[in-house]
């Protein structure tokens, strides 16, 4: 499995709150001009990846995925 993680180091978080962290980091606004309101209504980025034939699994171990993986496979461990 190690093999085939994908990591990206110079991501900085939007905020200290899951809730509005996620889903910053994973949509499509530079972090100084997000809104979580206009985010939840567009493409997230494991939105695009899966549209792109990746197969894209969102594994949770804490609290939730935050919106984040409502339309991709995601499973509890």
């Amino acid at each position: 499995m190690g093999d085939n993680v994908i990591n990206f180091p110079q991501v900085t978080s939007c905020g200290t709150a899951t809730a509005i962290s996620l889903p910053c980091l994973f949509s499509n606004m530079p972090r100084q001009h997000y809104k979580a309101n206009l985010a939840k209504h567009q493409e997230g980025l494991l939105d695009i990846l899966q549209r792109a034939g990746l197969d894209v699994l969102w594994r949770d171990n804490d609290g939730g995925c935050k919106g984040v993986c409502e339309r991709i496979r995601h499973a509890e461990v």
